[in-house]
């Protein structure tokens, strides 16, 4: 890197006029609008061949999945769902924005507290088992859940996995939650941190921190 060419007597100015020696806080950024966040969302374009919007999001164990906290300081809240093919393999995302990073990160820490507490527990007539699984470093702190359980349908005993991962990042979480009708394996789990890196990447591209 060049060395500034800005002459010395203007940096001194600087100094003596307090510029450098006390800088002036950076303003606080305005509240993420709807249209914003739904900017930042996945959209056809940015999904693989094949997934196609879905009417609402269907998972496994979904229940105690959505956590009880109250999500103090949320600005705006925005979501969509998808299906693969007719397949019974389903991905939802959703955003929510905070007015300040340290509220979206008690929530955060609130939130995701009430997820691992679940445990083992009966939805819908189904036992389901939610487990931490360990995930690698992404935005500011991610975490990971995975719940199993068996659906008795009129074709036999299905077993049923949903991963939600939840990545905080600035004043922003993403919910990434994809669920399938089907065995868990090393492909599923890669589909799944795919799709949460697809959608960190755009809601990093997009808003503001």
């Amino acid at each position: 890197m060049r060395p500034s060419a800005r002459p010395l007597a203007c940096l001194v100015a600087l100094v003596v006029t307090g510029t450098l020696a006390a800088p002036a806080h950076a303003a606080t950024p305005a509240p993420v609008s709807q249209a914003q966040a739904k900017r930042a969302l996945l959209a056809a374009e940015d999904m693989p061949k094949g997934w196609k919007h879905n009417a609402h999001a269907v998972a496994g164990g979904l229940k105690c999945l959505s956590g009880t906290a109250k999500n103090v300081g949320i600005a705006t809240e925005v979501g969509a769902n998808w299906r693969y093919a007719s397949e019974p393999l389903y991905y939802s995302e959703d955003l929510q924005s905070y007015h300040t990073a340290a509220q979206a990160k008690a929530n955060f820490t609130a939130n995701n507290r009430s997820v691992a507490a679940c445990g083992t527990y009966v939805e819908g007539g189904v036992t389901w088992k939610l487990t931490p699984v360990r995930i690698s470093r992404r935005g500011d702190a991610a975490v990971e859940f995975r719940v199993a359980g068996v659906v008795t349908s009129d074709k036999g005993d299905v077993p049923v996995t949903t991963y939600l991962t939840v990545v905080l990042v600035g004043r922003h979480q993403v919910y990434s939650l994809m669920s399938a009708g089907i065995d868990d394996g090393r492909e599923f789990r890669a589909t799944v941190l795919d799709a949460t890196d697809a959608a960190l990447d755009k809601v990093e591209a997009l808003l503001p921190r």
